[in-house]
This record gives structure tokens, C-alpha cells and sequence, in this order.
């Protein structure tokens, strides 16, 4: 859902332990070239007004690149690996 924002290139998710039943989204967001700024806080609520309530990312970190794996799709463990050290 994230990809609908005009501002996204690529976006990896994993879910983050939070101590309860459940888990945590955490959301990898790199954004494209010239496009307008955009912060975290903003991705944050565009993902709230399309998404249910346990589906929205608690955290999105903006970076340059994700991590790709030999097939190319995102390295989810890679990204699980830099969140919980």
C-alpha cells in the first residue's frame, strides 16, 4: 500500500516483537529521486487513512537502498537483523 504514495520507490516491511501476542510494523521506505520531501510522521499517516489499525507501521525509516537478496526481493531478515541487534 505504501507504493501508492507518489513519493515511493521501494518499501520493505517486517514485523517487530512487542512483547504481546501480536507484533509491530516497521516499514523501509526509499524514496525516488526528486520527489518532494516526505517524512516519516507523513508516511505514517497516509498509511492510517488506507490501512486497519493493526496493519499501520509504528516506525518507517527512510533510507537510501534495502537490502535485496540473490532472487532480488527485499532481504527481510537483513532488515529484521538491523532492527533488533
Amino acid at each position: 500500500m505504501l507504493y501508492r504514495h507518489p513519493s515511493v520507490q521501494a518499501v520493505g516491511v517486517i514485523g517487530l516483537p512487542d512483547g504481546q501476542d501480536g507484533g509491530l510494523v516497521q516499514a523501509h521506505v526509499v524514496l525516488r529521486d526528486g520527489s518532494p520531501p516526505v517524512t516519516p510522521a507523513q508516511m505514517i499517516d497516509f498509511a492510517r487513512t488506507r490501512l486497519a489499525g493493526h496493519k499501520v507501521p509504528v516506525r518507517v525509516i527512510l533510507t537510501a537502498r534495502l537490502p535485496l537478496g540473490l532472487t532480488g526481493k527485499v532481504d527481510r531478515l537483513a532488515l529484521r537483523r538491523d532492527a533488533c541487534p
